[in-house]
């Protein structure tokens, strides 16, 4: 597949318009305004967009940690759609890192959902794997579907089709 899809098919909840995953979530009003970009095929402006949230330390810091999260994520997507694959590649392996600190950190704290972290886990796994396939990295990608299989989400079905398929080869 040339493109990584912008959508959420598996899961996901209609409120007010906008289609997300799993129970109820507000969605911030600047996902909004990135998403609605996107719509207007207008990826390069998202991105500038998302680079100027995040790269404001002020502005970046009233974004809750699940909203941040998104941002990058999008970044990656629209930078791998524009045809940039390694550079998104790069982007999805520091939220990977980034999920992984925060997992970390929960463990010292109370207070952070598990559920909404393995959500994001799934959705950044699921990213990464495909980037891999696409960039004929099959033995990377079958580690990263393994890896969404064992999470049970939102993805597990059809990374359990692409282990088959890759492993057939």
């Amino acid at each position: 597949k040339e493109q990584l899809d912008t959508k959420v098919y598996r899961g996901e909840v209609e409120q007010n318009g906008i289609k997300q995953n799993g129970a109820e979530q507000d969605t911030d009003p600047i996902l909004l305004e990135v998403q609605a970009l996107v719509a207007a095929d207008e990826y390069g402006l998202a991105i500038e967009l998302i680079n100027e949230l995040l790269g404001n330390e002020t502005r970046a810091a009233v974004l809750s940690l699940w909203t941040r999260i998104d941002l990058e994520v999008a970044k990656g997507m629209y930078t791998y759609n524009l045809g940039d694959k390694d550079e998104a590649l790069e982007v999805f392996l520091e939220v990977e890192q980034k999920l992984d600190k925060v997992e970390a950190d929960s463990m010292q704290s109370e207070g952070l959902s598990l559920t909404r972290l393995a959500e994001k886990r799934d959705n950044v796994y699921w990213v990464i794997a495909q980037s891999y396939y696409a960039m004929n990295e099959p033995a990377l990608a079958v580690n990263y579907f393994e890896k969404i299989v064992a999470l049970d989400g939102s993805y597990s079905r059809a990374a359990a089709n692409y282990i088959q398929a890759l492993k057939a080869d």
